[in-house]
């Protein structure tokens, strides 16, 4: 039989009559004449030439062969294939598990507090915002500095007609210090602007999604809420809730843009200013009940913005 272990090996190389004990190598076998009992020369070929009928001596082996051969291949592409099929569905695994699994810090909450005083101390010194608003914004990030906080941090911030640069600059540095603080790669920022034309189910779904990054950050700003319609506002209401928000250990800052100048608005309690307004604009799409809870979460303490000079600005944050 056929060698399967040579399978480059052709099994018609060998010589059959230098063999005694091939059962070919007899007196009547083809390797001799049936006319002459004389043995072929020794200078002729031992194997058979191309054109001798021997090479179709068995046929079957070599079907044989061939199958095998195509069934080894077959089986390795096989094998590749699965271990290559393997390798994708182990690193979409370890992706997936890294996006629904919050960032591990190798800072202690300690230490994340000691960053974020330094560096609001670093910004204070660059804006002349009056003394309450750091007073209240640091209050509100210290309830959040322990290792399981009971709620979010929500700092309303409102942002007279006169003060809407100087706002977006001031909180968008004190979210990155949050961000480097914590060492996050980012933090989550959203425009109410930017889809206010939108189907009021199909914004707060969006919304939602936008808030869900805080999963791997611990800051949000959320501009313009004046924009964002009552049925999507209700997103809040989960989001700052004191028991059951699903991100707790963040800082959210909802923006409200205000019509009058910082003169005009600081000599005004600032938070029956901003209720009046919450409940007048949500109130047109929402029961009076539902625009106090959600205001309630988010309106608890709220800051108003001072106007910076235009340069300043531009230094501190230029486009």
């Amino acid at each position: 039989m056929y060698n399967e272990s040579s399978p480059n090996q052709d099994p018609f190389l060998k010589s059959f009559c230098d063999s005694t004990n091939d059962s070919f190598g007899t007196s009547r076998s083809q390797c001799y004449s049936r006319t002459s009992s004389k043995p072929l020369p020794k200078e002729l070929p031992v194997t058979p030439e191309k054109e001798s009928p021997v090479k179709n001596l068995y046929p079957e082996d070599l079907s044989k062969h061939k199958r095998n051969a195509s069934l080894r291949f077959l089986k390795i592409i096989f094998i590749l294939c699965l271990l290559a099929g393997l390798g994708a569905l182990l690193l979409y695994s370890n992706k997936t598990e890294q996006d629904q699994n919050p960032k591990v810090h190798t800072k202690s909450i300690k230490e994340v507090y000691e960053d974020i005083k330094k560096q609001l101390k670093y910004i204070n010194k660059l804006f002349s915002q009056p003394r309450y608003l750091w007073i209240q914004l640091l209050s509100q990030i210290e309830s959040i500095m322990v290792d399981n906080p009971n709620q979010p941090a929500v700092i309303l911030v409102v942002v007279p007609e006169d003060a809407r640069g100087t706002a977006t600059c001031l909180i968008h540095r004190i979210a990155e210090a949050i961000k480097y603080a914590f060492e996050d790669s980012r933090f989550v920022m959203y425009d109410g602007k930017s889809d206010a034309a939108s189907h009021h189910r199909t914004l707060k779904e969006e919304l939602d999604n936008v808030l869900q990054g805080l999963m791997k950050a611990h800051a949000a700003v959320i501009h313009n809420i004046e924009k964002i319609p009552g049925e999507a506002a209700t997103i809040f209401h989960a989001y700052c809730d004191n028991e059951n928000a699903p991100f707790k250990q963040a800082v959210l800052f909802p923006i409200i843009e205000v019509h009058g100048h910082y003169d005009e608005l600081v000599e005004k309690r600032l938070d029956t200013t901003v209720d009046d307004l919450l409940m007048e604009i949500w109130g047109s799409d929402l029961p009076a009940k539902d625009v106090s809870a959600v205001v309630s979460r988010i309106a608890n303490a709220a800051v108003l913005v001072k106007p910076e000079s235009r340069w300043k600005v531009q230094e501190l944050c230029p486009i």
